[in-house]
């Protein structure tokens, strides 16, 4: 089984850049930001690696003792995702050392969230009953570090995102997606761990983390953030919550749906096959177009192309991927208007195959607002 040693840590400043990096692999992998000082700790290079290794069935070697909390915490996640995904519980080569207990926990420190701008991000900003004090974008994750023009763009709403709450905004840059050893590795299994990377990072500034659920309790699917793995995070002195899997995103997107924020805001897509901020055209963009027009708010929201080139980009998407047919499919139910539910069927026709994937709803026949987009 091969090994992935964590190298020594490393912190530069360039004028108002901040980098903290770590030797992986022979590779640097780095955090940077103009907007805070960060802290190269082996906490946040074993949540980057220790995912990466377990999909990739490697092994993590670390020499520098740990928190006592996070080595008990972290041996939970790796035990977890061999349970999900058959890696070996034993993901670290020796058991890792742990240092003593320290009160570091910075003084009157923050409550952090990572935003993106989506659905579950603007559910958890809105709704949860600690409001975030610092709001966290990781360039390089969602949108690649080439993307400028794009970043520009988004910069922009999360920056008046955050003013418009009053919290503190703090933009990361990142070369986690293109290093050669976690590029190999399930983005979609691996991604709770950049995140917590990230804000091991920050700890210096920190109390508190929250994780926004992508999937409800009741469609326990394996998943990188996950609420039987984003509390295990933590240290003794920066702790990590996940919420919002009492509900399906759709349900999060009704209860926000009037909020003029979420309405000037909304950012779902990652395909970005246009440069609008949501390109209209991916089956996201469509699941989520499909959800407001079935409200009659489409053509409140800014972000989104009108309802008239709605029909013909669903006309012109080949085939939806089996685990989101039955979102499409609980559309035939909604409020729209013949065309388009004609279309959506249509849509769903040419998608089926022989293996159905059945999501559970919450209670009684399956609906567009009990579905997952």
């Amino acid at each position: 089984m091969a090994t992935i040693t964590i190298g020594d840590p490393s912190m530069t400043i360039d004028g108002n850049t901040c980098r903290a990096a770590w030797s992986i692999d022979n590779e640097d992998l780095w955090f940077e930001t103009d907007d805070i000082r960060l802290t190269p700790n082996l906490e946040a290079a074993i949540c980057a690696v220790m995912p990466c290794a377990a999909n990739l069935k490697h092994q993590v070697a670390c020499r520098q003792p740990v928190d006592e909390d996070f080595a008990f915490n972290i041996n939970k996640v790796a035990r977890q995702m061999s349970e999900w995904w058959g890696s070996s519980p034993d993901v670290f080569e020796s058991p890792l050392v742990t240092k003593t207990a320290q009160d570091t926990r910075p003084p009157g420190g923050g409550t952090a969230l990572f935003f993106s701008g989506g659905v579950d991000s603007f559910y958890s900003l809105l709704r949860s009953p600690t409001p975030p004090d610092v709001l966290v974008y990781v360039h390089g994750f969602d949108i690649p570090l080439n993307a400028t023009e794009r970043m520009i763009d988004f910069e922009r709403t999360f920056r008046d995102v955050a003013s418009a709450v009053n919290a503190r905004s703090i933009i990361v840059r990142s070369n986690y997606r293109t290093h050669h050893l976690t590029r190999k590795a399930n983005w979609g299994k691996c991604h709770g761990g950049a995140l917590a990377s990230v804000a091991h990072c920050m700890s210096g500034h920190l109390a508190s983390v929250q994780i926004s659920s992508s999937y409800p309790y009741v469609h326990d699917r394996p998943w990188g953030s996950h609420w039987k793995i984003d509390y295990y995070w933590s240290t003794r002195d920066l702790r990590f919550s996940h919420f919002g899997a009492h509900l399906w995103r759709a349900e999060k997107l009704k209860l926000v749906i009037g909020e003029p924020l979420v309405r000037q805001h909304l950012t779902v897509c990652w395909e970005h096959r246009t440069t609008d901020r949501n390109c209209g055209q991916c089956e996201k963009c469509l699941r989520t177009m499909l959800l407001l027009a079935a409200e009659a708010k489409l053509g409140e929201f800014e972000t989104f192309p009108n309802i008239e080139s709605l029909k013909s980009t669903i006309d012109d998407l080949p085939k939806v991927k089996e685990e989101y047919l039955v979102v499409f499919e609980s559309y035939l139910s909604a409020p729209l208007e013949p065309g388009l539910l004609e279309a959506i069927g249509n849509l769903v026709g040419r998608s089926r195959t022989d293996t159905r994937v059945t999501v559970p709803s919450l209670g009684g026949p399956t609906s567009y607002l009990s579905s997952d987009f």
